[in-house]
């Protein structure tokens, strides 16, 4: 008789058997369609049964929220500002907890120059930038004035940056002193 038995150890004060039932049922899955579908490659197997990825794709997954179709970004920041302004915003490693005030006074700080240099509604600026506060405070900043920030991975060639530069022209690229060299 081909069979395949075994036996299942679990912590009871961590797991209850509705939970390991459900690991066996998974797992008795895996096995049958391995078993029965031989003409797969095991990387096209699917693991779980078609009902519980439903489950955890749609149901669980529902993490759906509103947000007034009216506000945009820099405004919802603004409304944690005045509600936070002490509260931390942003942790970094080099310049430490930043608060929402500060990181506010930030942006309005780049805002103001972004306009200067004539960022306005749909104009592009690129950011080169590795993750930090600055890359935040840059990315509200660019919203205040009232544009779109294309984000740019320093990580990325060089060859490549340019050429995505070359290509949409923005009339202003922010970086940090350690990024472009």
């Amino acid at each position: 008789a081909n069979a395949v038995s075994g036996r299942i150890k679990y912590n009871a004060l961590i797991y209850d058997k509705s939970e390991i039932e459900t690991v066996i049922a998974n797992l008795e899955h895996l096995l049958k369609t391995a078993l029965f579908e031989t003409e797969k490659p095991l990387d096209q197997i699917p693991v779980l049964p078609e009902p519980l990825v439903k489950k955890l794709v749609e149901e669980y997954n529902d993490t759906g929220a509103q947000y007034p179709k009216e506000q945009t970004i820099h405004g919802m920041f603004e409304a944690c500002v005045e509600k936070f302004p002490e509260r931390t915003a942003v942790k970094d490693p080099e310049h430490g907890d930043i608060s929402y005030d500060r990181l506010n006074k930030a942006a309005n700080r780049i805002a103001r120059q972004l306009r200067g240099q004539g960022v306005a509604p749909g104009t592009p600026a690129a950011l080169v930038m590795e993750p930090s506060y600055e890359m935040i405070a840059s990315i509200l900043g660019v919203l205040k004035a009232g544009g779109g920030y294309l984000p740019l991975d320093p990580k990325h060639p060089g060859s490549r940056i340019n050429s995505i530069l070359d290509d949409c022209k923005p009339p202003v690229v922010l970086t940090q002193g350690n990024v472009l060299k």
